[in-house]
């Protein structure tokens, strides 16, 4: 029923919201009368039915020089100076429906003030009274039916009963929380009162206690919102009364504590309640909040089915406390927390009734606690100092806590007794789990989740490794979110057992590498029901082979923002094909053997669409036929917003395409182009071809010997120096720098004088060293693969690089691939860290770095340090060549 109320309550609201829309957006909006026969009056808006008058911020102190419509349903007097109500003010408009006289400064309310206003169902008075005397017992005298009253943000030292006793027909009443208020005898006239709102989010409340006395005259409340109050104490009958409260909000009383949120839900035993919210009831940065059973023994008589404790610093719950919990409860929501591993994961099982929690953490920066704060940080709830409350050993809880999170440590550093399956029993009817944003850093693959019926799983945005092991029962989980993990490597049994998994999201992570070179489909083995896909921002360089081997029911398929060069994974058989999701990759065409799959699937599916918006299509002649397919195949979007092509001269002119029209102008160009020229450039490539031939020929003959000689000379040296050190002779300097233009006199002037002229190092410097003609992508990766480290000079003009950001990118998979440790990070200027990008911001937060000195004293020990990440291997190498021309 409180739902049904609030929703029509909503729903009127959006009516006055998009009438108030209407008449300011209108060009044919009318004056009222008054407007007309005198410019200088206040001018407010008329709907053209009359049903609708906005007078607002028109500083208006009465209404007597304003003609307002006889037959006006809403009338808005918000934001005005209107001070005093008159006998009969309002009785000439007998269908007002709803009133608005909010953000006034009323100082009298006249008896007949609201005579003759029995259509009326909706008043708001917020910010309007100035005094609490204001408010008499006639003040609201003609109100016989009116449903809706908002009092909140106005001056008040006691609830207004008296005055408020006439309204017989009031259901929902918006007012200010007064310290150690009680609702007096007056409330018990309002029967129909189902929802009271005493909140701070809508005026101020400054509620301190909930007595035994507060509410005992609203008994008839379905709807309870004392929320963001100051409230610190709730006695144990408070809520007694209130048999048919259905919902109870005490949100964001943040001095509550749990333990007087125990004390104050015995009273909710004897109620109707199905809705409990307690967000953000114990003060920020507290330590040690555990959940025990005296805070929730109370519950477990009543029909709670939707639990809300968000926001409040929890890290455990005490053992066997969920069982007090009711069986009726279906919806728990424990967002924003510091949940640790612990034994309650083994009592999840006892919520037979729970279908859906939300466990998601910090997706925003963590505040720093000001002073007037840390005082109060002390958490008179914790035990001991590691917050072990249950009757276990500590060393079972510390072993557990290191299996779940070995992702901090090394492989060998992790004990083999760690590695059997955990097995963790859900409820028997949970079909949804949100776990995002919480750091969560375990091996997933070796978790048993003991769930029938679960079928929605959450897990992105966290630290989660895939690597090794399988899930197990997960078999009618329909929809998987693993994105965000920086994961770099899935297990290829993963999801074997996922036999009904309908949507898969791996984006955000780095399994690029490992994705482009499964060409048999092993990570996607035998997800025959799925229909939705995405596996973009993976640093997937191109998708090929047999990789969607086992996706028939696939739908969807979205390998955007990969950096990806070609697309030629075999999709014949993706019957069921709608979206192929490509854009903003590095495509510059698709071979004829994907275009004629595609062809095939879309005379079997008409509306498959195609996006290769972002891509740079290649516009030479040799591409023509798939630029003519493009257009005619009817595979890309009607509005090709984003689509561009590279033209051949040097490939760095871009013609940007508007729409479809535009695209065949585009290809009727470059036909005429390519037929002027392909006799001349049939001419051209013979007789180029016949000199490189000529060339080469010449050449061989010339240095056939010596050509002979270095072929030996090299196969020996790979025979003998095969066992040698990767890096013996395979580096030619000993680092690149990775800087950002801003900051190229550090390098320059800095760099150079101590590491090169004193510490005799060689560096790759790209001003100096690139090699001229090269494209730039390339002379990267060569310069990072022929350096022994990566210098990376971090600072915010570095991130707002695009070829720095790209760089680091190079050195992370050089790193990956060769396993070599070649990154050194030097902090040239302190960085925000919502401003680094996560796989950045995680590099940082898991390997050293080093950071400038900005003062001339330290300097020296700075380029110290930096001289010996480099010089030990320099030094090794330096000594073996010299025993090597030692050698006779």
């Amino acid at each position: 029923m409180s739902g049904v109320i609030m929703a029509a309550f909503n729903t009127i609201h959006a009516a006055i919201i998009c009438g108030i829309f209407v008449l300011s957006e209108n060009q044919n909006v009318k004056a009222t009368g008054s407007d007309i026969s005198n410019v200088d009056r206040p001018r407010c808006n008329v709907s053209h039915d009359n049903k609708l008058v906005n007078c607002s911020s028109l500083h208006l102190t009465s209404l007597s020089n304003v003609t307002i419509p006889d037959g006006v349903n809403i009338l808005l007097l918000d934001h005005n100076n209107l001070s005093c109500i008159n006998n009969f003010e309002f009785a000439k408009f007998p269908n007002l429906t709803h009133l608005d006289l909010s953000y006034n400064v009323v100082n009298s309310i006249e008896e007949d003030g609201f005579e003759n206003m029995s259509s009326l169902r909706f008043l708001n008075l917020s910010h309007s009274i100035i005094e609490p005397s204001v408010l008499t017992r006639n003040s609201f005298r003609g109100l016989h039916n009116l449903k809706t009253l908002w009092l909140s943000n106005n001056s008040m030292t006691e609830y207004p009963d008296e005055a408020l006793s006439r309204l017989t027909s009031l259901e929902t009443l918006f007012i200010n929380g007064v310290p150690d208020g009680e609702f007096g005898p007056g409330f018990r006239n309002l029967t129909k009162l189902t929802h009271l709102t005493v909140s701070g989010k809508i005026g101020f409340c400054n509620q301190t206690t909930l007595s035994a006395f507060t509410f005992n005259n609203t008994v008839f409340l379905e709807y309870l919102d004392v929320s963001k109050c100051l409230i610190l104490h709730i006695e144990n009958e408070t809520f007694s009364q209130l048999r048919k409260l259905r919902t109870l909000d005490i949100s964001g009383n943040f001095r509550l504590t749990f333990q007087s949120f125990g004390i104050g839900t015995y009273g909710l035993q004897f109620t109707n309640i199905t809705t409990l919210k307690a967000n953000h009831i114990v003060l920020r940065h507290t330590s040690c909040v555990v959940i025990r059973k005296a805070h929730v023994v109370h519950l477990f008589n009543t029909s709670l089915e939707n639990l809300y404790i968000d926001d409040n610093e929890i890290v455990d719950v005490e053992m066997k406390a969920l069982e007090h919990l009711p069986k009726t409860l279906r919806f728990v929501s424990a967002q924003r927390n510091k949940f640790s591993y612990g034994q309650y994961l083994r009592d999840l099982a006892s919520l037979t009734g729970l279908e859906e929690i939300w466990l998601s953490g910090q997706p925003y920066p963590i505040n720093v606690p000001n002073d007037d704060t840390v005082d109060d940080q002390t958490c008179a709830q914790s035990g001991t100092p590691y917050c072990f409350h249950d009757e276990i050993d500590e060393r079972d809880v510390l072993e557990s806590e290191l299996q779940s999170r070995s992702v901090w440590y090394e492989s060998e550093t992790v004990s083999d007794r760690f590695s059997p399956l955990f097995n963790l029993s859900l409820p028997p009817n949970l079909k949804t789990i949100v776990s995002n944003f919480t750091q969560m850093a375990f091996q997933i693959g070796k978790i048993r989740f003991e769930a029938s019926n679960l079928s929605y799983l959450d897990l992105s945005s966290n630290l989660v490794i895939f690597d090794n092991g399988y899930i197990r029962g997960l078999d009618n989980v329909t929809y998987i979110d693993l994105s965000n993990n920086l994961a770099r490597k899935m297990s290829p049994t993963l999801l074997a057992n996922s036999l009904n998994l309908r949507t898969l999201n791996m984006s955000y992570n780095f399994f690029g590498w490992q994705i482009q070179r499964d060409k048999k489909g092993e990570i996607f083995k035998n997800l025959t029901q799925l229909t939705e896909l995405v596996i973009s921002n993976n640093d997937l360089k191109g998708l090929r082979g047999d990789v969607l081997r086992d996706l028939y029911s696939l739908q969807i398929l979205n390998v955007s923002n990969n950096g990806m060069y070609n697309f030629n994974a075999k999709i014949n058989h993706l019957i069921h094909l709608q979206v192929i999701d490509c854009s903003h990759n590095q495509i510059s065409w698709l071979s004829r053997k994907v275009m004629d799959d595609i062809k095939e699937i879309k005379s079997k599916v008409p509306n498959l669409t195609l996006h290769l918006q972002g891509n740079p299509l290649s516009c030479s002649c040799n591409q023509l036929p798939f630029l003519k397919w493009l257009l005619t195949s009817g595979i890309t979007p009607d509005n090709m917003n984003g689509y561009y092509c590279l033209l051949p001269i040097a490939n760095t002119s871009r013609r940007y395409i508007l729409n479809k029209a535009d695209f065949a102008k585009l290809i009727d160009e470059k036909t005429a182009e390519c037929q002027n020229n392909f006799g001349l450039a049939l001419g051209c490539a013979s007789v180029f071809v016949a000199v490189i031939a000529l060339m080469v020929s010449a050449i061989v003959y010339r240095y056939r010997w010596k050509l002979r000689y270095l072929y030996y000379a090299a196969r020996l040296r790979y025979m003998t120096d095969n066992d040698a050190e990767e890096e013996q002779d395979q580096f030619a300097f000993d680092a690149f720098v990775s800087y950002a233009d801003e900051d190229r006199g550090f390098v320059i002037n800095d760099m150079r004088a101590h590491l090169e002229h004193d510490a005799s190092m060689t560096l790759n410097i790209h001003h100096r060293d690139f090699m001229p003609g090269e494209p730039i992508a390339s002379n990267i990766v060569g310069a990072i693969k022929k350096s022994r480290k990566t210098l990376v000079v971090l600072s915010q003009n570095f991130l707002n690089s695009y070829w720095c950001t790209y760089e680091l990118r190079m050195a992370q998979m050089e790193s990956i691939s060769s396993g070599r440790d070649i990154i050194i990070i030097i902090m040239y200027e302190s960085v925000p860290a919502k401003n680094i990008p996560p796989e950045f911001l995680h590099m940082l937060q898991s390997d050293s770095y080093i950071e400038y000195p900005h003062d001339e004293a330290d300097s020296h020990i700075f380029w110290k340090h930096i001289g010996r990440a480099l010089r030990h291997r320099s030094h090794r190498q330096n000594s073996i060549s010299s025993s090597s021309q030692a050698v006779p």
